[in-house]
């Protein structure tokens, strides 16, 4: 089993390490003391690394603060999902698995369609905002004519101005 990144495969320089990291956790925001800590490696080296992964549209800048940026995973990057897949392959063919396929499956299987119904949200003390909902799964029938009921419903109330607010996303 190799220690170096993604099996060796690329060498293991700065940048593949920084990209080692991000890939190993595409769900957290990182700052760059995070990403230093994580690789063991110097400042002027997980710059160049953040560097190389923001222009490759990898992370995002996604903070205002020029001192202390936040640096997110693109998780809309095919670059990204296809990095991930690799890991996996890596790892399953160090270890005899399969995680990679269950992985591709995953990502390849068509899903349900579904709704979410929420209620609008009320503000607690610490200022946390609560959400109470529930997402109910579809079939493509009842999908179908639930969209006929739902765009009646709009129309009657936005002709008589009811509606407060309609977020509509896929």
């Amino acid at each position: 089993m190799s220690d170096s990144p993604f099996g060796g495969l690329f060498g293991d320089t700065a940048e593949i390490r920084v990209l080692q990291e991000i890939v190993a956790d595409p769900f957290s925001d990182y700052t760059h003391h995070d990403l230093m800590e994580l690789t063991e490696l110097s400042d002027p080296s997980v710059r160049r690394g953040l560097h190389v992964l923001l222009n490759q549209g990898i992370v995002t800048n996604v903070s205002n603060d020029r001192r202390s940026p936040l640096y997110r995973p693109n998780r809309a990057s095919k670059k990204l999902t296809a990095l991930m897949f690799l890991a996996y392959a890596i790892l399953d063919d160090e270890n005899g698995e399969d995680s990679m396929d269950m992985a591709v499956k995953g990502y390849c299987e068509p899903r349900a369609p579904y709704i979410d119904f929420f209620e609008m949200p009320t503000a607690k003390k610490e200022g946390v905002r609560d959400f109470d909902g529930a997402r109910v799964y579809l079939s493509q029938e009842i999908t179908r004519d639930l969209r006929g009921v739902l765009r009646e419903i709009l129309k009657k109330g936005c002709k008589e101005g009811r509606l407060d607010r309609i977020t509509v996303s896929r």
